[in-house]
């Protein structure tokens, strides 16, 4: 909650929440400033700035400052001697970015966070951040949407050279580049771009506004209705002296049809004046569109339950739902529940859904196709008679339209290494991969050194590693051609297997047999054992010490055991 208090409020009052947002005027220099009642109590009616003033006068704070200054010019000649490389260095190492804050670990703490303290992601969707904003605006300009666009124009002429950063160099260059990256060569959006910008839902490759405008689409396709979704035609309206387009959603029988919710009808009164419910001060411009469309004989659609009920009978209501633009990737196991070794490997190996198999998309990828979508969809609904956005997963894998690669299962590599390599202490592994042969490993009482050509593997399984506080793990990355080689008491590794997976999302691995893969581990390290498990071999044949069957959607295929 949002509060205002004079400075006669005491601190003790049992009148607020902790994260109530208290407005006050610092008893110090009299400035207006806002701050959470639980800060308020330990920092008193003080604005920030006074705050510090008062800790730098503080002798305590003064005797500290000096110290570290005397600290300083003792070790590096220079009291204020600040190293940035090495901090820039700290911060890569632990955030994988030189500036934390830009990190997506840090981001998502931030997230999580605010989530606790606010239910919110973002301090700005905090509804009374929206009123403060709202409020300062009424009391300064008298306008709550208040824009400074003389401040604007002044920060883009310093930093762009024009009045709009879109007129720059700087945009048209950034502009033509990702436009290129995309796709279009023409330094502007292509037709495709501008449907789908500001579009929630895409479903058989078109954009649509809102859930009830595709339920609608789908009925009428179903149905053999005759009609064209987005049709090429538009109304000219007037509002403030300017001219604007409306382009009704859909002509059907040769009648114009809009869609539109209640909420954007004064008092849900379909026959009332339209409004926009999100910015009020839009109400006027949105009735003047209003009439265009009676004047033109466009059919308003408020009432789009039976088109909703169709959909959630034939589909289930989980259906529309899949086709959301801003539908999140559903990673197995993301907040840990699953705390075994292979859920595990689950929640910090998310690079997984990024390798491809048997020249099938990435489940990524898969998730950013919602023509794929909509064919797990149907594939779920009639095996299983259900299409949650979890099933979507399962789909992709047993439908063979995106099919996730394989684990080396932990529970194996402990095994295996039990009944092998009992006798030594330390274990070598070339192609680290998942972690999967790292924590059977662990759990084997082994020492194990990994490497790994993909940096996001290698980052993935070294928070593996601090999150089960291992202590007898390393895995750096390292391309195994660029290896000098070394000498280890074994080497156990489970090599790529020819063609068949990728492993990293641009699928530039090098392709070779699993006997060229095993020719050069013997070549390039020397140990007392080589334990490998692949999928084929002719030239190892003899030193085949088990047979693996594995069993699943696909049916069943067999991995070998090679010890020598």
């Amino acid at each position: 909650m949002y509060y205002f208090v004079d400075n006669s409020f005491e601190l003790k009052t049992n009148e607020y929440d902790k994260n109530d947002l208290l407005e006050f005027r610092c008893e110090n220099c009299g400035k207006l400033y806002t701050k959470r009642y639980i800060v308020l109590i330990s920092s008193g009616l003080l604005c920030k700035s006074c705050c510090q003033k008062l800790a730098f006068n503080n002798k305590d704070w003064s005797d500290r400052n000096l110290k570290s200054k005397q600290t300083k010019k003792t070790k590096y000649g220079d009291e204020n001697y600040n190293n940035r490389t090495q901090a820039y260095k700290t911060c890569e190492e632990k955030y994988g970015n030189k500036i934390s804050a830009n990190s997506d670990k840090i981001k998502e703490k931030i997230k999580q966070n605010n989530l606790q303290l606010y239910g919110v992601e973002y301090t700005w969707q905090r509804e009374d951040v929206k009123e403060k904003s709202r409020l300062t605006k009424i009391q300064l300009y008298n306008n709550p949407h208040y824009r400074n666009e003389e401040k604007i124009k002044e920060t883009c002429r310093e930093k762009y050279g024009t009045d709009y950063v879109v007129e720059s160099e700087y945009f048209k260059k950034k502009s033509k580049q990702t436009c290129e990256e995309h796709g279009y060569n023409n330094g502007g959006y292509s037709e495709e771009a501008r449907n789908k910008m500001h579009k929630k839902y895409t479903y058989d490759n078109k954009h649509f506004d809102s859930a009830p405008e595709l339920c609608y689409y789908i009925w009428l396709i179903e149905h053999n209705i005759d009609f064209k979704y987005q049709p090429n035609i538009s109304f000219k309206y007037e509002y403030n002296n300017e001219y604007f387009d409306y382009f009704p959603d859909f002509i059907v029988n040769g009648e114009y049809i809009e869609i539109k919710g209640l909420q954007f009808f004064e008092n849900k009164n379909p026959n009332g004046k339209m409004i926009n419910p999100y910015d009020r001060t839009q109400d006027d411009k949105y009735e003047a569109k209003h009439q265009c469309m009676i004047k033109n004989n466009v059919k308003i659609i408020t009432d789009y339950s039976n088109y909703e009920n169709y959909i959630n009978e034939k589909y289930t209501k989980d259906y529309i739902k899949l086709f959301r633009n801003d539908l999140e990737f559903p990673y197995l196991n993301k907040n840990l529940v699953d705390k075994s070794d292979y859920g595990v490997i689950q929640h910090f190996h998310k690079s997984i859904y990024e390798a491809t198999r048997k020249n099938k998309p990435s489940p990524i990828n898969a998730w950013n196709d919602k023509m794929l979508i909509k064919k797990a969809a149907l594939n779920r609904l009639k095996y299983v008679g259900r299409c949650k956005v979890s099933d979507i997963l399962q789909a992709f894998n047993v439908a063979k339209i995106a099919p996730k690669i394989s684990v080396f299962k932990p529970s194996l590599a402990q095994n295996l290494i039990e009944k092998y390599l009992y006798s030594v202490n330390v274990v070598f592994d070339p192609f680290s991969g998942f972690s999967g042969r790292m924590i059977g490993c662990e759990n084997a009482k082994k020492t194990y050194i990994g490497q790994d050509i993909h940096a996001g593997h290698v980052q993935e399984s070294n928070e593996i590693i601090k999150y089960k506080n291992y202590k007898n793990s390393t895995i750096v990355v390292k391309d195994i051609f660029n290896d000098l080689g070394g000498e280890y008491e074994s080497l156990f590794t489970c090599p790529p297997y020819g063609g068949k997976e990728h492993w990293n999302k641009d699928n530039d691995e090098i392709e070779k047999t699993c006997d060229e893969w095993i020719e050069l581990c013997l070549n390039k390290y020397k140990c007392k054992k080589y334990l490998f498990v692949v999928d084929e071999t002719e030239k190892y044949k003899n030193y085949i010490v088990e047979t693996i069957e594995n069993k699943s959607h696909f049916g069943s295929n067999f991995e070998y055991v090679i010890l020598i």
